[in-house]
């Protein structure tokens, strides 16, 4: 053998090692068309489909929301983004859920298990809490907040608050929030209560993820930088922690003009 052969046989040992153990160099790795038998019975008795969201055609388009998967929105400001998603929230996570058909609470088919609500911007029992209570219920946010509900509407909403109570779904208010903290929480949430899905309202630029952005990579922050670097560690924290997250951020004013 030459110097070179022996070097070049090092090297292939040296890979063959970091492909079995080194999951930051290849995290897995297969031949096309491995154990093909045994892939259509996984998808025979599991099926590549999350649950369901509140768009029958967001959720065909989608193959549902699944876990492992961060689902990321964009739309202009006021239009509802978070009433959206509290929305989608519900229905994966809520126990039960008023019916107007039926007008009574029924059981939620699609329910997942406990989930999370991180936010930025809003107050947590006086704006985003009855979000909830109006999706459950079936009652108008507006009559809620204003304080204007007839005994009937009272009772709904108090019996939407004992099934969110029981439903576990964690509402965080989190303004000063850097990539790191929101792997945090998102841990905690897993580990302590074993959710599997969350949303976090929503991906913007403030100070101090523009702060962690620069100690990181040494580069100035620049907006759609740190936002692209938010959402890839957003899909990463859905990827290590096998939780479904739904994000959203907001359009610039280009889009009143776009065609």
């Amino acid at each position: 053998w030459t110097i070179q052969d022996i070097l070049d046989d090092i090297d292939l040992n040296s890979n063959d090692l970091r492909n079995k153990f080194d999951t930051n160099y290849v995290r897995d790795e297969m031949w096309a068309g491995e154990d093909t038998e045994g892939l259509l019975e996984l998808f025979e008795q599991d099926p590549a489909f999350g649950a369901y969201l509140q768009s029958p055609y967001l959720t065909t388009l989608y193959q549902g929301w699944c876990r492992g998967h961060l689902l990321l929105r964009s739309a202009a400001s006021g239009v509802g983004k978070s009433r959206m998603s509290v929305g989608d929230l519900c229905n994966i996570s809520a126990l039960q859920m008023w019916d107007d058909n039926a007008q009574d609470f029924i059981g939620n088919r699609n329910y997942q298990g406990p989930s999370f609500f991180i936010h930025t911007e809003m107050k947590t029992r006086e704006e985003i809490n009855p979000l909830f209570l109006a999706c459950i219920s079936g009652v108008e946010y507006r009559d809620i907040t204003n304080g204007r509900l007839t005994p009937e509407q009272r009772k709904r909403v108090l019996k939407a608050g004992e099934i969110l109570i029981d439903s576990q779904i964690k509402i965080s208010d989190m303004p000063d929030f850097t990539s790191q903290s929101i792997d945090r929480k998102i841990k905690e949430m897993v580990d302590r209560y074993g959710a599997s899905y969350g949303v976090f309202d929503y991906v913007q630029l403030q100070s101090c993820l523009a702060g962690e952005y620069k100690s990181r990579t040494s580069v100035p922050p620049r907006e759609d930088l740190v936002l692209k670097s938010l959402v890839t560690d957003l899909k990463s924290m859905a990827e290590k922690y096998n939780v479904g997250i739904l994000s959203m951020t907001q359009l610039n004013d280009s889009w009143k003009t776009a065609d």
